[in-house]
């Protein structure tokens, strides 16, 4: 799969300019429609949030802040939940919001889009495959941006309640994930399905020309 990212065609210095060409013109696109685009994904986002977290209800927002704003989580409890034997949170109870900055969820979709658009195809038929399989790329970068990092923060407010009542909160898979997004995996992710994405749909070409 790697060597089909290996194809002959424009320069180093090209392929940084389209690289920059690329970056420039989706950063644009985010600052004049990743607001609006965001608000159109945050009831696919909550319900997300909602299968991450089988006990709440969440509404989403897109509250103005720093930057363009913020994505903020108020969550509901749809049941009681049991947190230690003698601690329940009783239903339809509101815990503290939360929030992660707008940019912060914009700027994988950024970069997703630019080693897209800015890495050279072979011919129209290569790029048209690429943008085929940048659908599930992008898909689940946004699924691992505002709605994971929205998760494992309230699944850190429900462990420092424990805590707090005395009892060892238990680890959690969903804070390890957050944690890991919040470090560079952020950043990472969208790198990672681009090049599989430009590997995939330059391999039909390379099997032809074998």
């Amino acid at each position: 799969m790697i060597g089909a990212l290996r194809l002959k065609g424009p320069g180093a210095t090209t392929r940084v300019a389209l690289l920059f060409a690329a970056c420039a013109l989706c950063s644009l696109g985010a600052l004049a429609f990743g607001r609006p685009f965001v608000t159109w994904t945050l009831p696919w986002q909550a319900q997300w949030i909602e299968w991450l977290h089988p006990g709440f209800v969440v509404v989403l927002s897109i509250e103005p802040g720093a930057a363009i704003g913020a994505i903020t989580m108020k969550p509901v409890t749809l049941q009681p939940i049991a947190l230690t034997g003698d601690f329940v949170i009783p239903a339809e109870a509101r815990l503290p919001a939360s929030s992660t900055n707008l940019d912060h969820s914009l700027l994988p979709i950024v970069i997703l889009l630019t080693a897209l658009l800015g890495w050279p195809a072979r011919n129209a038929r290569e790029f048209v495959l690429r943008a085929s399989l940048a659908l599930p790329g992008l898909v689940l970068t946004m699924a691992c941006t505002a709605p994971l990092l929205l998760a494992g923060k309230l699944q850190m407010q429900l462990m420092q309640v424990i805590q707090a009542l005395g009892a060892s909160p238990p680890s959690t898979s969903l804070v390890t994930a957050m944690l890991f997004m919040e470090s560079g995996g952020r950043w990472l992710l969208p790198i990672v399905c681009a090049t599989m994405c430009i590997a995939l749909a330059a391999r039909p070409r390379a099997a032809t020309v074998n």
